[in-house]
């Protein structure tokens, strides 16, 4: 999953498309993730929550709960995508299944803020 991250964070569409299950990649999507991915500055990753994710289990299924925090290239702020998505075990690689939208996550006031300024969220973006 942080791999994926890391992959959107560079541009390496390849990669994103590679490790995506076969049963659930449309090539017709390249282009539609290539611009997502290279039209915004990738700010942080935080894993909020993992569930059944052992190291070799052949058909196992896992999930983890995310959020990207990102921006849009030369605006201010930040944006989040906040994720469950559901990975499968397949041939020795974890592959991506699919993504279930979830809402935006609560910020707290003094936590440091996601769009990189180095200050506190309240005195930041959550003024």
């Amino acid at each position: 999953m942080r791999a994926r991250y890391s992959a959107y964070e560079s541009g390496n569409v390849q990669f994103i498309l590679d490790t995506w299950h076969p049963d659930h990649r449309f090539e017709e999507d390249i282009d539609d993730i290539r611009e997502f991915a290279n039209s915004n500055e990738w700010l942080e990753l935080r894993v909020l929550k993992t569930q059944g994710m052992p190291r070799h289990a052949t058909g196992m299924q896992a999930s983890v709960e995310f959020v990207a925090f990102f921006r849009q290239k030369g605006q201010q702020g930040f944006n989040q995508h906040h994720e469950k998505s559901t990975f499968r075990f397949l041939e020795g690689h974890w592959y991506f299944v699919e993504g279930k939208p979830m809402p935006p996550i609560k910020l707290n006031r003094n936590d440091s803020c996601p769009c990189g300024s180095g200050k506190k969220y309240k005195i930041c973006c959550g003024c």
